[in-house]
């Protein structure tokens, strides 16, 4: 009877650990399968475009229980292309270390100040303005507002009339935008061929965004003619060729679901100096010149006297009057057309930006300034 009742207890502990086990390796099989399913793939594509990196490894949900932001489904917003860009080392570096850049929301964004923090030491001012003219073409189509933003006195071949944003480290020329929303912005970059593409990705927009130029106008350049000794009388060579100079205004009209516009504003006046032409002209010409119109001049003062002993002393004072120049007059009357060319040179203006909102109160004032 005792062996009976030892077998059944035997019995029932085999059983219970068994269910338990059971339960046990059924709850195991039930996690991993879960796991697997909510485990993102290293690439994901996302409105057409490919996102990798560690940021697939977690939802957009997850992100938001983490860091308490407010999350939307994330689509391509603008895209710019920057054409004629020469993939320099500095340039390479950058694009290298950051594909991606992450707008976080309500904060600013400094492009000097962004290349300094990560040591992007070897990036030129020209390399960062490829750079900021890519992104300054995308941000005109978002709701990010433009802080600061500077061009310079003539366009570059790779950027397009209207779209330039220059920066210049020495002239603490900087390139600053800023993200009022509570959601994340990411920016992409990505070099192909000769051609720098930017991409702003984000929460989709409730209206579209239209860019136009308006009021452009040419600006024919002056001719600026320098009188030499080394250029024979009748003979004129050119020094400078010259170019039309060129004036636009940037508009920014804000449109609803059925195209009406609900917000139309001047973003910039960019304004390109002409090039003026410069013409190396005979000075021993210019000389004869004068003397013939200083020779004219005194044949009108001599038929004016009556009498004919002051005609001739007439003659004679303005016939020195009218004698050549000396070397020392001949040099003086070529500086007063150097100076007189340089002055119309400096009429070009100056370098052209506008700013808006706040800014460091290290960036150096400029007349064009908005």
């Amino acid at each position: 009877m005792k062996k009976t009742t030892y077998a059944a207890s035997f019995f029932l502990v085999l059983c219970t650990v068994y269910l338990f086990g059971a339960a046990h390796f059924g709850a195991f099989l039930y996690d991993l399968v879960a796991d697997s399913k909510n485990v993102a793939p290293s690439t994901s594509v996302i409105a057409g475009k490919t996102i990798s990196g560690e940021r697939g490894s977690t939802t957009d949900s997850e992100d938001a229980a983490r860091s308490g932001k407010e999350t939307y489904p994330r689509v391509v917003l603008a895209e710019s292309a920057v054409k004629n860009v020469e993939v320099t080392p500095g340039l390479e570096e950058f694009l290298s270390s950051f594909s991606e850049i992450d707008i976080e929301p309500v904060s600013s964004f400094s492009l000097l100040k962004f290349v300094e923090d990560e040591h992007l030491d070897s990036m030129k001012d020209e390399e960062m303005s490829v750079i900021s003219t890519g992104l300054y073409e995308v941000l005109l189509y978002s709701g990010l507002e433009i802080v600061q933003r500077h061009y310079g006195r003539s366009l570059p071949d790779y950027a397009e009339l209207g779209f330039e944003a220059r920066v210049d480290k020495e002239l603490h020329q900087d390139f600053k935008f800023a993200n009022p929303d509570s959601s994340s912005y990411i920016i992409s970059f990505k070099m192909e061929k000769n051609s720098l593409r930017v991409i702003l990705e984000g929460p989709q927009f409730p209206n579209e965004v239209e860019i136009t130029l308006q009021d452009k106008q040419t600006v024919e350049p002056r001719v600026i003619k320098q009188y030499t000794p080394y250029v024979k009388r009748g003979q004129t060579k050119v020094k400078v060729e010259g170019e039309k100079g060129i004036k636009v205004d940037v508009w920014k009209a804000t449109l609803d679901s059925k195209g009406a516009v609900l917000k139309e504003e001047l973003i910039s006046s960019d304004y390109y100096p002409p090039v003026h032409r410069e013409e190396l002209v005979s000075l021993e010409e210019y000389m004869a010149s004068r003397e013939e119109s200083s020779s004219q001049g005194s044949t009108t003062v001599s038929s004016n006297v009556s009498d004919g002993e002051e005609t001739q002393d007439s003659r004679r004072e303005n016939h020195a009057e009218t004698e050549a120049p000396d070397a020392g007059q001949k040099d003086s009357s070529q500086a007063d057309e150097v100076v007189d060319s340089q002055d119309e040179l400096s009429d070009s203006g100056e370098q052209g930006s506008s700013e808006s909102g706040s800014s460091s109160t290290d960036d150096i004032p400029d007349s064009n300034m908005k």
